[in-house]
């Protein structure tokens, strides 16, 4: 996976930010420049928290720490912090990060503020079994491999018919990934 863009409307220091970095490019170094304070760690740690620490209930305080200060205005109940977009060679994945008021998301989850505490929003996430976190596991190894051989028989271009076999069973793969996927979100 490759990150293909970064958009930040407005954090701290950073306003209006909007990095595309080219598939095309080689090699896949992009460097960023900017005057001191210019926001070059803010975007770099907004990046890495969002993209690690905001699907891991144990990494919260990590996301509060970088979001500190960061507020809704007035008469709104959501503001966007970031969009990025991932490639996966296959597709781009476009993942919008927002924050959210707290009223808002009780409304949006259907709770009262007698049932609601902080561990109440992480128990309504469907998690998945262990079983398909390991299937998940295997199935991204599986994808992974197949991702290195494809790549190695595209440069050598020997073996047409083992090449085109093996796009198969990567999208195979690929759409066993989607189907658990979309076990857990029903």
């Amino acid at each position: 996976m490759h990150l293909q863009r970064i958009q930040v409307p407005d954090f701290r220091v950073l306003k209006d930010v909007d990095i595309t970095f080219e598939k095309e490019f080689v090699p896949r170094v992009f460097p960023l420049g900017s005057l001191n304070g210019g926001g070059k760690s803010t975007l770099l740690q907004l990046i890495f928290v969002l993209l690690h620490c905001s699907t891991d209930k144990e990494r919260i305080p990590f996301l509060q720490n970088i979001l500190q200060g960061f507020t809704i205005g007035e008469g709104g109940n959501e503001r966007v912090l970031a969009i990025i977009d991932i490639w996966d060679y296959e597709q781009t994945i476009k993942i919008n990060f927002l924050t959210l008021k707290e009223s808002h998301i009780l409304n949006l989850l259907e709770l009262n503020e007698d049932e609601h505490n902080s561990d109440n929003l992480y128990s309504n996430l469907i998690t998945p079994s262990q079983e398909q976190k390991n299937e998940l596991e295997q199935i991204d190894q599986t994808i992974k491999y197949l991702k290195e051989k494809i790549s190695d028989l595209e440069e050598s271009l020997d073996d047409d018919k083992q090449l085109e076999l093996l796009q198969k069973d990567l999208e195979k793969n690929y759409q066993d990934r989607k189907n658990i996927e979309d076990e857990l979100n029903h």
